[in-house]
């Protein structure tokens, strides 16, 4: 989920300057460094897949259980990242990596049902991400109080759905709309990756904010790992959107 975005508008993030101040090159540029190590992750996992050589040095271990391991490292480093209001690549890059080890098993599993998914799902999100980066950019897309409050209440309610969801799922009684490839589970999953496309909205404006504000340099780190956390929530949901899809036919 975009969980980074809410914090990108507190005044304690924003007010903290220093001679070196952030910049949006610094920014697309840490992103990439992120990005870099997430596809190194990726691929270490989905040649595990690919190869169906699953040995690790420490012992053997399924693609499923590598993926299961990054997604718990992802979320504690997360939280960690976003409570402690650490904007440090210490913490942020091996977040990456996690992000990379947890995505390869998920995409090897789709990839496994539905051949040529994965690729599909990839160009889907550069793709958004680029569509709404432009549209930003030459204000087709405006940011707005009302718009990032729309926003940020669907993204509350969509994590409040997926929470149940897997609560219930404990006592066999799991949201089905939200999985099934029904016409309304279809329509959700289209609506959920137009808000996380949207989602980047806010991002850009907090960064465009923060580089005319003479944030931290430090804080680029921050504001690249946001971004790192919207594009891996529209990725997953363009895979499920589109293993949907693929389940229908």
């Amino acid at each position: 989920m975009n969980i980074g975005n809410p914090l990108l508008a507190r005044e304690e993030v924003l007010r903290e300057r220093n001679a070196a101040a952030l910049t949006v090159n610094g920014v697309m540029n840490k992103t990439g460094i992120l990005f870099a190590v997430l596809l190194i992750a990726f691929g270490y996992t989905w040649h595990l897949y690919a190869s169906g050589t699953e040995t690790l040095p420490i012992g053997k271990m399924g693609v499923g259980t590598i993926a299961t391991i990054g997604a718990i490292g992802g979320f504690i480093l997360a939280l960690i990242i976003i409570f402690g209001k650490l904007a440090t690549p210490y913490l942020i890059i091996p977040y990456a990596a996690c992000q990379g080890l947890f995505l390869g098993g998920v995409s090897a599993y789709y990839e496994a049902a539905y051949p040529g998914i994965v690729m599909q799902a990839a160009l889907l999100t550069l793709t958004c991400f680029f569509a709404i980066l432009l549209a930003y950019k030459f204000n087709i897309v405006r940011y707005s109080p009302g718009l990032a409050k729309f926003i940020m209440v669907a993204i509350l309610g969509i994590v409040i759905a997926y929470v149940v969801s897997f609560i219930g799922g404990f006592f066999g009684m799991p949201l089905k709309f939200l999985h099934d490839s029904s016409p309304l589970s279809i329509g959700i999953s289209i609506f959920i990756v137009i808000i996380a496309t949207l989602s980047f909205v806010i991002d850009f404006e907090a960064i465009n904010q923060a580089s005319q504000q003479n944030v931290a340099k430090k804080l680029e780190w921050y504001f690249a790992f946001s971004l790192m956390v919207s594009l891996v929530w529209l990725y997953l949901e363009i895979l499920r959107l589109l293993g949907k899809l693929r389940a229908k036919d």
